[in-house]
Parts: C-alpha cells; structure tokens; sequence
C-alpha cells in the first residue's frame, strides 16, 4: 500500500506541474533572474540592439524643453543645461508661456542675468516681442526681482538702448508699461511706488536718453507724462519731468498733460447723473393683444395704445 500511495501522488504532482506553466521573469538580453538565457533571449537581444529608439516628436520635445529652463530659471544659482549645452533644434527665442513670452523675457524678468548674459552672446533677440508686442524689459518691470537684487541698470546695459527704447503694437515704450503696472498696483493697494521710482529714473537718468523716448505717443497720443499725470502718480511724473519730458505735447483729445489729469479729475468728481425712468405703461399697452373688435384686431386703423 506504501508503495502504491507513493506512486499515485508522484503521479498527480507530474499531472499537476504540467498543467501550471513555469513563469520566469525575463530580463534584459532574455536572461532570467538566475542568469539563464529564456527561450528566444538571443533573438530577442539581437532585435532590440537592431532596432533603434523611437525619435520623439519635436512638439513634446519642446514642451519638455519648456518645462525643464522654467524649472532651471526658477533655481537661483546655475545657468540651465539646455542653455549653457543648447540643442541644434532648440529655439533659441523658444516662448515658455501661452502668452508668447520667451526665454530672454522670463529670464530679464526673474533677474536671471547670468542667463540673460549667455542668451543675448548666443544671438538671442533683445527686442523679442510676446504676442502682444511686449519686449523683454517691458516685461521685466511687471515683477520687483531687480529692485530687491539692485540689477535693474545692469539689465538695461546689457540690453541696449535699441531694444530699451522700443515700442510695443500700440505705440507704447517701456515707460508707459511701468506707468500702467505702478497705477494697477496702487488700485490694488500694493504700493510699489519706489519700486516703480526706481526702475524710472534708471530708464531716464542714462546719458544715452533721447527726448524722442521721453516723448514717445501711443496710439491715442499719450507720452508716458499723460499717463502718470492722469493716473496721479505724481512722483513717476516728476521723474520723467526732471528728466526733459516735454508738458506741452497734446494727445489726440487736444489735452496737454497737465490738461488730461484735469478732466480726469473733473470726471471722477463729477455726481452721477440718474437715469429718469420712463414709464413701461404705454409700451405694456403697445405689446397687449388688441381687445376683440378693436379696429387693429378688424385691420382698420390702430388703436391708441400704438399711437
């Protein structure tokens, strides 16, 4: 019986082992994990080293290549890889934002001038233009990195004043974008007036400004004088005073600046007019169906109502 018993289960184990498939787990050059070659390892080694790594698509390239110098402009202290060892297909104006705004753009405005350095010695444009015009010291005066950093000069030197002196699509310079940000600042009770202050007076205290700069009207006329003046900012307006900003220039409203706060002034003060309510009677009337045998209903003549 022992002998019959041990039979039977040697049996069954070999029934058994036949109908489980040995797993092994297979790794490269189909080895398993004991070293041994699995069926087919030798092909399977040989078609991978054949067959060469799919190419990625130069669009999700680029993302990545976005995402990786917003990551390294973001890390103080290292100028990015991609920039120091640029690919031949990265561009070198590559936009990293929806808005148009390019590496040269975020790297002026992060106070970045390590990278702003390397991008404008590789042929980067120093009047690159955003989608809406913007060029990268126009940008720049958005953010407070520079005036914490005290590099705001150096920037403009490192720019140009060819790039400095431009002008967006509606005619206006980097002096009428630090008016606008300084006034929005101020409607939202962040005070960056010496900020602002600062970045002012190193636009306009160089020995290479042009009353042509200073003066610059955008397309309703406006010099950066107007807009300071308007938006009573007084100290901006004195900066650009002292520095020979013309008070005599009219915009197309025929108002010097002084003028133009003004009637700026006389609108914000003015009492709001109210509305008198015209009564709905006659029109509740107008729009009722005509009562029956009325002379609208019979087509002869209009009623009263729709007189």
């Amino acid at each position: 019986m022992a002998a019959g018993a041990d039979a039977d289960a040697v049996g069954r184990d070999r029934v058994r082992a036949r109908r489980v498939p040995q797993r092994i787990r297979v790794g490269p050059a189909g080895r398993d994990r004991g070293g041994r070659r699995g069926r087919g390892g030798k092909a399977a080694a040989a078609s991978s080293a054949a067959e060469p790594a799919a190419a990625v698509p130069l669009e999700v390239q680029l993302l990545q290549w976005r995402d990786e110098l917003i990551q390294g402009l973001l890390t103080k202290g290292n100028v990015p890889p991609l920039l120091v060892d640029r690919p031949a297909n990265l561009p070198l104006n590559l936009a990293l934002d929806d808005q148009g705004h390019t590496t040269l753009h975020w790297a002026a405005a992060l106070a970045r001038l390590d990278c702003v350095r390397v991008l404008l010695d590789q042929g980067a444009d120093a009047a690159a233009r955003a989608h809406d015009g913007t060029t990268p010291v126009m940008w720049a005066v958005r953010f407070d990195d520079h005036h914490v950093q005290s590099s705001f000069p150096d920037l403009l030197n490192m720019l140009g004043d060819e790039a400095v002196h431009a002008c967006d699509e509606q005619g206006m310079t980097v002096l009428h974008h630090l008016v606008v940000v300084a006034h929005a600042a101020a409607a939202d009770e962040d005070d960056k007036s010496a900020v602002a202050e600062a970045y002012m007076k190193a636009l306009v205290g160089g020995d290479t400004v042009t009353q042509a700069f200073l003066d610059a009207q955008d397309v309703d006329g406006n010099t950066a004088l107007h807009l300071a003046r308007k938006q009573n900012l007084p100290r901006l307006a004195d900066v650009l005073v002292e520095a020979g900003a013309s008070t005599n220039l009219r915009n197309k409203h025929g108002a010097t600046p002084a003028q133009a706060a003004e009637r700026t002034a006389r609108r914000a003060n003015a009492p709001k007019r109210r509305e008198r309510k015209r009564s709905t009677l006659l029109g509740d009337a107008a729009r009722a169906p005509a009562p029956a045998g009325s002379e609208s209903e019979v087509g002869h003549g209009t009623t009263r109502a729709n007189l």
